[in-house]
């Protein structure tokens, strides 16, 4: 336990009210970069449900244009993990696409919140990309269009970047309050997938509640 909580102290720590997580390129480098602790509280839960829990990934699935392979769906966190870079703590989090490291060479320059990728039915594998967009903030320009780019860009099972498992297709998914998905933002239904931080807190318990 111990040897562990010290390589978390070197993954993870506080600064000036922000998370420092290691992350990485899609070409591997490894950089530090800041996760707001608000938003790691509503991801965490998420990804952890998708890890432990056929019943949340099911249903998770169940949302999306693979609704069709959600009795199916089996996650691939252990293999994702295993594809990421060394030292790299959290199989789920921020992926990040930096200039020419991809095959469109046109990805945005932004990162993932969490990438889920699952086996289906007939061994077809796809991707989520899943934004996390805690209360009192919005979608940035372009941060819809960059997660499409993201999701056409590195599917296919040779087209994925080196550190990101391989996968057939993939759609993008934003997690939100029911508020924000009912403020008429434009670049919300850029997303294929809207779920609302309400619906999540029926499935996962506890969850945290907008305020």
């Amino acid at each position: 336990t111990a040897h562990r909580n010290r390589h978390v102290i070197r993954q993870s720590r506080r600064l000036s009210g922000q998370i420092i997580i290691k992350s990485e390129t899609a070409r591997g480098r490894i950089v530090m970069e800041p996760y707001g602790p608000v938003e790691f509280t509503y991801a965490k839960p998420v990804a952890d449900a998708i890890a432990r829990s056929d019943t949340f990934t099911h249903w998770l699935v169940s949302k999306t244009c693979f609704s069709k392979h959600a009795p199916f769906a089996v996650s691939l966190y252990r293999q994702q993990l295993h594809k990421r870079s060394k030292g790299i703590l959290y199989w789920w989090r921020n992926y990040f696409v930096g200039e020419n490291s991809c095959r469109c060479k046109n990805c945005g320059g932004r990162e993932t919140d969490i990438l889920a990728i699952f086996d289906g039915k007939d061994d077809f594998r796809f991707g989520l990309h899943m934004e996390i967009k805690t209360p009192n903030d919005r979608l940035g320009a372009d941060q819809a269009l960059n997660y499409r780019k993201r999701a056409e860009c590195w599917a296919g099972r040779d087209s994925a970047p080196r550190t990101v498992l391989p996968h057939d297709s993939a759609t993008t998914v934003i997690l939100a309050s029911q508020t924000y998905l009912e403020s008429g933002d434009p670049q919300i239904s850029q997303f294929e997938t809207a779920i609302s931080f309400e619906e999540i807190a029926t499935m996962i318990s506890p969850y945290p509640q907008p305020d």
